[in-house]
């Protein structure tokens, strides 16, 4: 669920040159992450990319982060990245604006299925409550 001034179906703020093309293919959830990570990147002092790429370093389960670039300066502020350690309010922040939105069956494995298979336990990090039938 998205919180903040977005929400679905809004349109972009005036002025973010949001074109509707852009705004077709990417949608609201990704400008709304875009908005986090140029204002967390603002006041930090680096650069948009560098940012991003830091997020995606600092995820528990990332192991490597691929690269592209076309020019010198995205070299260079792609391998900026390399010392950028993101403050952990601010990956909470985007970790929280970039959730994706998981339907069906997610709701139903989180609610019953993970307690039911679990009982309880810990497994590779996740756990669940046990199930109880409620009446």
């Amino acid at each position: 669920m998205l919180s903040g001034k977005y929400s679905r179906g809004q349109q972009s703020p005036e002025g973010s040159d949001r074109g509707t093309l852009a705004r077709a293919q990417l949608g609201e959830r990704t400008f709304a992450v875009l908005d986090v990570l140029r204002r967390v990147a603002a006041d930090l002092g680096y650069d948009v990319a560098a940012g991003a790429l830091a997020w995606v370093r600092q995820q528990e389960a990332t192991t490597s982060t691929t690269i592209g670039v076309r020019s010198r300066e995205q070299l260079a502020t792609n391998l900026a990245s390399l010392s950028v350690t993101l403050p952990a309010g601010a990956v909470r922040e985007l970790d929280e604006v970039g959730a994706p939105y998981l339907n069906y069956p997610f709701p139903w494995l989180a609610s019953i299925a993970t307690p039911l298979q679990q009982g309880g336990t810990r497994i590779n990090g996740v756990g669940a409550a046990p199930y109880r039938r409620t009446r």
